[in-house]
């Protein structure tokens, strides 16, 4: 077919191929079925025969590597049994059957489908294969085998936007050139909605969310592109990239009712109501709304294997300071990846908070090794070993942070306020004077310079300090009381 060049006559003549007449396609089945048996007297986990009873009346496999779970629950079966007899997990037949309807909800290796050719499903006697069935393709959607077929012949007819797209989604891709092979595809096709979505993405993942917006925009005016979940998807991370939450929310909401079994979009839809301060949460950090709890919430239902859906639950209740719960989610974000910054982190606050310093100082220890470079890490650990009573480390951890952010004024406060706790007066009162010269309306700075000065014998600009201090808190009864006792 090599020699055609009009696409819907390529569409014609594959449809006409049946691939019995070039393949064995018995023989094929044997010769597999000889290598499985081959691999398995070599292994503890038997699956042939499974496969081999029921690939005709349930779908075994998304494609070539990657089996859905009806296939691949047995070996993770047999690994469990395996592990437990060694750590005594306590996986007995209740833990199994919770497991396996949990793990049927989700599918973590079905990022596309291979489409079954019509003669080989009638060949073998597919049951389960369906005229109209759809199947996935990567990010694309879904598709019926005949808009597969299409689908891949037109992208052999616009080369420029088949590279575009496999430079952007690929993780081998050159994204650099995905962007050049897209625009002069939509050169030559201005009008290609799918275009300006794969272009929109590209833009964002290059930290241009300014430029992406303006092609999601132009995408999301096609109807059938508006239509397909993974644009206003799109479009909400583009507008919370630009610190547009509001517009965020609705963009994840429309996202969540085209695709409501979709735990990302779940997770994205209360991040944006978190920013947008509709949850209460915002800067203020009062209250939390209960549709934000629940799209985290739901999020966590759909995909509890995901790190970032636990970590994202456990940081919402961190803020509702609803601790023990959040401990829990924290936990299990520790459980499924050891090394996670933002949990080790959040965990070190909740157990600061409760004075238990020996389990809070490890973990922000832990923390600032993963991410050394992290300033609000730094500063944790340097708050955490300051009342830890290790001096020294707490004013390497400050210094570090002062290092990296030179405008961060609660770094430069942090630092004076170690200083002070070591006796080193003038040290402090300047670094505390920085972070009142980059933030001049937080009243424990004030507070914190009148203290300094006061300890360096300057009681007339103790007594300034703690005057403003007072008028920027009216309501603290603590800096009242300290600049009615000097005035």
């Amino acid at each position: 077919m090599e020699e055609e060049t009009d696409p819907e006559r390529v569409f014609e003549r594959f449809m006409q191929v049946d691939p019995r007449e070039h393949t064995n396609l018995d023989r094929l089945f044997d010769a597999t079925r000889r290598q499985f048996k081959l691999n398995e007297a070599q292994s503890d986990i038997e699956l042939w025969d499974g496969i081999e009873s029921r690939f005709r009346s349930e779908r075994l496999f998304w494609d070539a590597g990657h089996p859905a779970w009806a296939c691949w629950w047995p070996v993770a079966e047999a690994m469990l049994q395996f592990l437990d007899q060694y750590l005594h997990l306590g996986v007995d037949a209740q833990v199994m059957k919770a497991l396996r309807s949990r793990l049927d909800q989700i599918s973590p290796l079905r990022y596309y489908d291979a489409p079954v050719h019509p003669r080989i499903a009638e060949h073998f006697g597919l049951s389960w294969h369906r005229p109209d069935m759809r199947y996935r393709l990567d990010h694309d959607g879904w598709f019926t085998y005949e808009e597969w077929v299409r689908r891949f012949i037109g992208f052999r007819f616009d080369l420029r936007c088949y590279s575009g797209y496999w430079h952007t989604f690929k993780q081998c891709g050159d994204r650099r050139q995905g962007e050049r092979d897209l625009r002069g595809a939509l050169a030559d096709s201005p009008n290609n909605a799918q275009t300006n979505f794969y272009l929109a993405t590209n833009l964002l993942w290059s930290d241009r969310p300014a430029e992406a917006l303006t092609e999601v925009e132009a995408a999301l005016a096609d109807p059938d592109v508006a239509a397909d979940s993974r644009s206003p998807a799109l479009h909400a991370e583009i507008l919370l990239r630009l610190k547009r939450p509001a517009e965020a929310v609705e963009a994840a909401r429309r996202a969540t009712a085209l695709m409501p079994q979709n735990a990302d979009y779940h997770r994205l839809f209360g991040k944006a109501l978190r920013e947008s301060g509709q949850s209460g949460v915002g800067p203020s950090r009062e209250g939390l709304s209960d549709e934000t709890l629940s799209a985290f919430r739901k999020a966590v239902d759909l995909d509890p294997f995901k790190v970032a859906n636990w970590n994202e639950l456990g940081f919402q209740l961190v803020l509702e300071k609803d601790e023990p719960a959040a401990e829990t989610c924290l936990q299990r974000v520790l459980d499924l990846d050891a090394d996670n910054i933002l949990a080790l982190g959040h965990l070190a606050v909740i157990h600061d908070n409760r004075r238990d310093l020996a389990q809070a100082l490890p973990m922000a220890r832990r923390a600032v090794s993963l991410d050394p470079e992290n300033i609000g890490l730094l500063r944790r650990l340097g708050s955490i070993a300051l009342r830890a009573g290790l001096l020294e480390e707490a004013e390497a951890a400050c210094r570090r942070a002062t290092a990296l952010g030179e405008k961060d004024f609660y770094a430069w406060f942090d630092l004076g306020n170690v200083l002070f706790r070591l006796g080193r007066f003038a040290e402090a009162d300047e670094a505390t004077q920085t972070a009142l010269a980059l933030n001049p309306k937080i009243p424990v700075f004030s507070f914190q310079a009148g203290e300094i000065r006061a300890s360096l014998g300057d009681d007339a600009s103790a007594r300034e300090y703690f005057r403003v201090a007072a008028e920027l808190a009216p309501d603290n009864a603590k800096m009242r009381a300290k600049y009615e006792a000097v005035k």
